[in-house]
């Protein structure tokens, strides 16, 4: 089987020079898009305001976990309770 040859016209410097102008246009694109004011999207917004703080006191909830699964010790001082509905 022969060899592949290459010809002698093609140029040993254009893969290196390919990849160093690829690299550049993907750093332009980075920079581009990370330059403030040239991203075409919304201007930034102020802060939210803080959310007030919840009005009342608290109170205790009394759920019957009797048949539920659980995990941990059944003298817990705090138990979390997750309800979902998978429908």
């Amino acid at each position: 089987m022969s060899r592949r040859e290459i010809p002698p016209s093609a140029n040993p410097y254009m893969l290196p020079l390919a990849i160093l102008l690829s690299g550049a246009m993907i750093a332009g694109a980075i920079l581009y898009t990370q330059w403030p004011g040239r991203s075409g999207g919304a201007p930034p917004t102020a802060t939210a305001p803080a959310p007030a703080a919840p009005s009342g006191e608290s109170r205790e909830v009394m759920v019957d976990i009797a048949e539920a699964p659980r995990r941990g010790r059944a003298t817990a001082r705090l138990t979390l309770i997750e309800f979902s509905d998978y429908q």
